[in-house]
């Protein structure tokens, strides 16, 4: 059936195609070409023209463009252009891209719920999410790749790198924060302490915030220094030596520690008032008394210092003494050196004359075994006995001699004194205590010791020698006391 200009049809109910046909319905226009305007074809689709097609589910595919200011549905496919209209439904695209050009394109995200309105936007090559409700960006990409979140960025638990899940930023806990490698904690971070796992590569030095003249310094191999106010304090060299106040590249290799400062320099060991406070010394770092063989101590409660040996355990100590400025030894001798004394020197000299030395550098006792030196001879000794005290250069002598002999008529005289005279003219001398040997004599016997000699001569009224006869003698005894000035 066709109809050929019709300007209406009323009263139709249904138009079906004849027996035979392409089961086609088509409209066409009564243009010179009779262009056909709308087909209706067998599987039900309605096509108007070339660009839109209806099927009969309600799908309507566009080949051109379509225009509307609101769109309700599903947008599959093509492509969307224009400036404004509203997609009430979901916008998707199946294999091919949704894209907004422009030089400030924008996606507005608009919240219903009367929360923050959002923008997707790229300015200046930064692709930027922006708050619209609060004139505020969230999240910067710029084109180099760098990210920036002005504000917290709040993360459940942890930052991964890429393609290495083991390395991780994590947050284990309130006020916590860890590093992870390798799966383990190797740093964590808490609001009262940073504990680190393994060790810690510094190049140079550890400066103190807001104090960079502070510092923990690795100034070389093997090495660790101490700086405040940009000057180096202390260090520990590659040998384990504390070094203080000083630089030193060479010191003593049995030095532990070096302690230098310019203006006086002292070492302060404090404690409380009702204890002691010292150093001390040994063989062994345990808690054994090879610990503390020998130490030094101070009392605060009597200002004494004390040094002790033996760990202390019996008197062997060397104290000065506060209140009266004494030295005490507890036990054993007080040894000098040969040669070595007491000086006096701080005393005055003599009242008439000049003192030749104040130095107290002798003393000694002993003894000494006295012989004939001449007057009579010994044939038999019974008894030899000679006792001496030795008060810095001046000797004090006694003896016994008790033998046979006969006498000589020579002056009579005995050696074997401990110790050689003073080579001058100042002679010692004594007295004899007690003899039965028959001098030629009956008034007293003096003494007498020359210098540079170890005898002694036996004189009677002042300066006679004392002689013998010549008649013999048995077990008779001589007692003798001397007193002489020793070389």
């Amino acid at each position: 059936m066709t109809i050929v200009n019709p300007k209406s049809i009323s009263g139709i109910n249904s138009i079906t195609t004849g027996s035979g046909s392409d089961n086609l319905l088509t409209i066409h226009t009564s243009d010179a070409s009779s262009t056909e305007r709308v087909r209706i074809n067998s599987d039900g689709d309605v096509i108007v023209g070339s660009g839109i097609t209806v099927s009969p589910d309600g799908d309507i595919f566009a080949t051109g463009v379509t225009t509307s200011t609101t769109f309700s549905g599903n947008f599959s496919g093509g492509t969307v252009s224009g400036t404004t209209g509203t997609f009430s439904g979901d916008v998707t695209t199946s294999g091919g891209d949704l894209t907004v050009t422009g030089t400030n394109p924008i996606i507005h995200l608009t919240d219903t719920n009367d929360n923050s309105d959002f923008q997707l936007n790229v300015n200046g090559g930064v692709f930027q999410v922006y708050d619209y409700s609060n004139t505020a960006g969230r999240l910067l990409i710029a084109s180099d790749g760098t990210v920036s979140v002005p504000n917290d960025l709040s993360i459940a638990d942890k930052i991964v790198h890429t393609g290495d899940t083991h390395t991780a930023m994590r947050f284990t806990g309130n006020d916590t924060i860890t590093f992870d490698t390798g799966g383990t904690s190797r740093v964590q971070i808490t609001d009262a302490t940073t504990d680190i796992g393994n060790d810690v590569s510094i190049a140079d030095k550890i400066i103190h915030t807001g104090d960079t003249n502070t510092a923990i310094r690795f100034p070389a191999a093997d090495t660790v220094s101490v700086e405040t106010g940009a000057s180096e304090r202390a260090r520990i060299n590659s040998d384990g030596q504390l070094l203080v106040g000083t630089t030193e590249t060479s010191p003593y290799a049995n030095r532990t520690g070096m302690f230098n400062k310019n203006g006086g320099n002292y070492v302060s060991i404090t404690t409380d008032s009702s204890n002691d406070c010292g150093i001390v010394f040994g063989d062994g770092t345990g808690q054994t008394t090879a610990n503390y063989e020998t130490y030094m101590a101070h009392s605060n409660s009597t200002n004494d210092f004390t040094i002790y040996v033996n760990q202390g355990s019996n008197t062997r100590y060397l104290r000065l003494k506060s209140a009266t400025g004494h030295v005490e030894i507890g036990s054993g001798n007080l040894v000098l050196a040969s040669g070595a004394g007491i000086d006096f020197s701080a005393t005055g000299g003599p009242t008439n004359g000049s003192g030749s030395s104040e130095l107290f550098d002798d003393y000694e006792e002993g003894t000494f075994s006295p012989g004939v030196n001449g007057g009579t001879t010994n044939t038999q000794t019974f008894d030899s006995n000679g006792r001496y005290t030795k008060i810095g250069r001046q000797v004090f002598c006694q003896f016994l001699l008790q033998y046979s002999g006969t006498g000589t008529g020579a002056h009579v005289s005995y050696n074997g004194l401990p110790f050689t005279s003073v080579n001058n003219s100042s002679r010692g001398g004594g007295t004899v205590l007690w003899t039965n040997i028959p001098f030629n004599v009956s008034s007293a016997v003096s003494v007498t010791v020359n210098a540079n000699d170890t005898a002694i001569y036996l004189y009677y009224n002042m300066d006679d020698n004392l002689t013998t006869g010549s008649g013999g003698f048995t077990n008779k005894a001589i007692y003798v006391r001397v007193t002489y000035e020793a070389a």
